[in-house]
């Protein structure tokens, strides 16, 4: 199935070309992101929009305008996963590189967001493992590079869940999930 995206203020298919090579993204993981679960309408968005905005100054990448957000996520899921159900990925990377340099930035920010249908399955989970965080001091910086999570992940049997705790013990989340306890 062919699926639309929103890129650097276009709405592209999904076998369109749709950012350089030389985006930091691919070089550096320089981005910063959000996903965002819809249930007819987007969880949490606020939040979720602050908190990126947390991120892009913490890597020093100025926010791009992000008003109109809400409108774009809305057609995409109407678009992709016409259920109302799904997640959406938004990401600002901090542009393409004129060279291989950490600190170079010169470009504007490229931004993107897609949307993903997504059943909810309520499947039982056989067993979940607490890993130590190991990604750095900052794990509230929600950037692109997640190597850390996919070695983690990839550590504990097949099947079973991988989360993370800090140094004092608290539980901060999953390897790629978030973790919501209700009580």
């Amino acid at each position: 199935m062919q699926r639309l995206a929103f890129v650097n203020g276009q709405y592209l298919h999904s076998d369109e070309k749709h950012i350089t090579s030389f985006d930091r993204s691919v070089h550096f993981g320089d981005t910063g992101y959000e996903t965002i679960f819809f249930y007819k309408k987007p969880f949490m968005l606020n939040e979720h929009i602050e908190r990126l905005k947390r991120t892009l100054i913490s890597i020093k990448v100025p926010a791009p305008a992000l008003d109109a957000t809400p409108h774009i996520m809305d057609y995409l899921i109407k678009s992709n996963a016409p259920s109302g159900v799904g997640y959406v990925f938004l990401c600002v990377s901090s542009g393409a590189i004129n060279k291989r340099s950490l600190v170079c930035r010169s470009h504007p920010p490229s931004i993107i967001i897609q949307a993903f249908p997504k059943a909810y399955k309520h499947a039982e989970i056989a067993h979940a493992y607490l890993q130590p965080e190991n990604r750095w001091l900052t794990p509230g910086i929600k950037c692109t590079s997640l190597i850390a999570n996919a070695i983690t992940a990839l550590s504990v049997p097949n099947g079973a869940l991988a989360i993370y705790h800090n140094r004092k013990g608290y539980i901060t989340e999953g390897t790629h999930f978030n973790i919501c306890v209700i009580t």
